[in-house]
C-alpha cells in the first residue's frame, strides 16, 4: 500500500512535512514517484516506526537532563524588583485610564 505525504504524517505522529521532505530529498526514506506525485510505502513507515525515528532524531530517553544555562546568574534577567515602567515614571496606557498601577 502506499501512503501520500500527509498520511504518513499522520502515522509517525509528531514528524512535520519539511522534515519528512528532508529525509526524503537526503535518501532517508525511500519513496515511489508518480508524476508529480510522492508516495511512500506504508513497510517504509511501519519500519520508521519500529526504529523509534522521530523529528529530533532517535527517541529520547527518559530522564535526560538538559544542558545548564551558559549565561553566569547576574546575567539572567530578574523577576523581582522594581519594572522598567516603575524606575523610569512611564506610565502604561491602563495606568493612565484608570489611575491604578
Amino acid at each position: 500500500m502506499l501512503l501520500n505525504i500527509s498520511a504518513a504524517m499522520r502515522e509517525l505522529g509528531g514528524i512535520g512535512q519539511s522534515t519528512l521532505r528532508k529525509w526524503i530529498r537526503e535518501g532517508k526514506v525511500p519513496v515511489v514517484r508518480l508524476g508529480r506525485r510522492v508516495f511512500i510505502r506504508a513497510e517504509v513507515v511501519e519500519d520508521l516506526i519500529q526504529s523509534g525515528i522521530r523529528s529530533g532524531g532517535p527517541p529520547r530517553r527518559a530522564g535526560k537532563q538538559r544542558a545548564a544555562s551558559p549565561l553566569p546568574p547576574e546575567a539572567k534577567p530578574r523577576l523581582s524588583g522594581p519594572s522598567v515602567l516603575e524606575t523610569t515614571g512611564l506610565q502604561c496606557a491602563h495606568t493612565k485610564q484608570t489611575g491604578r498601577t
